[in-house]
């Protein structure tokens, strides 16, 4: 799915959950990634295409102001890929919750 994406945002996610294995999984140079944190990428485990180093509600607060709702994935990807990750984990587990 993230191969697919048009952009990939990275907001606020601490990478020390992401595991060897999901190192770089995408190409900055081509895919576009932007990255919004409140502190540089020290940590290698992706890299972006654009960093934002600031603080993460109003950043997102500016970059959508005025923006409108519209449909987006309408192969249902993300819902199939959140249904994929409640099944692999049991209940019991905390993460993988419906949103």
């Amino acid at each position: 799915m993230v191969q697919k994406s048009d952009l990939i945002l990275g907001l606020g996610y601490d990478p020390i959950e992401m595991r060897p294995g999901w190192r770089n999984v995408w190409d900055p140079r081509v895919h576009r990634m932007i990255d919004i944190t409140p502190e540089a990428n020290t940590h290698y485990m992706h890299h972006d295409s654009l960093a934002l180093i600031s603080a993460l509600n109003p950043t997102l607060a500016a970059l959508t102001s005025g923006a409108g709702k519209t449909a987006t994935w309408p192969c249902g990807a993300p819902s199939a890929a959140q249904a994929a990750l409640i099944a692999a984990f049991p209940h019991g587990m905390t993460g993988a919750r419906p949103v």
